[in-house]
């Protein structure tokens, strides 16, 4: 339980310096110009931010990668494709989902540059209708040093 609510706690904190504040370290991989879009005809759902928690990451620790989508988008579940320096392909479930967002932490265990490869996910805008769909982020990536 506690590892759930500090998932999840994460996430609010993410998001709110993603969207607002922005820190030292962070990176804003993109968000979306000017309001979110609202998801309609089953049309896929605009990707309002991606947030990498670290450019650069120390041997052993985690990174964090947050994605949010528009407005009135529920995210049911969601995984992250990533490649490792020695090209190795990981995936890693989200540990958190909040509405139309999702957190992912994974420890980071090798030296070299790690690429972010794609986020699979379920979505749905009205409950009862669900859709999949994949984010290309094979142009995103950070370092471990």
């Amino acid at each position: 339980m506690y590892r759930k609510a500090k998932a999840i706690v994460l996430l609010l904190l993410a998001l709110a310096f993603a969207c607002v504040f922005g820190y030292a370290g962070a990176t804003t991989a993109f968000a979306s110009d000017g309001p979110s879009a609202a998801v309609n005809d089953g049309a896929r759902p605009e990707i309002s931010f991606l947030y990498l928690d670290f450019d650069e990451v120390e041997l052993g620790d985690s990174q964090n990668v947050a994605i949010g989508f528009s407005d009135g988008t529920q995210i049911e579940s969601a995984i992250l494709k990533y490649s490792s320096p020695s090209s190795e392909t990981a995936s890693v479930d989200a540990v958190s989902i909040v509405s139309s967002s999702a957190l992912f932490t994974f420890s980071v265990e090798e030296l070299g540059e790690y690429q972010l490869d794609s986020i699979e996910y379920v979505w749905s805008t009205d409950g009862s209708s669900r859709s999949s769909d994949t984010v290309d982020l094979s142009d995103i990536s950070f370092t471990c040093a």
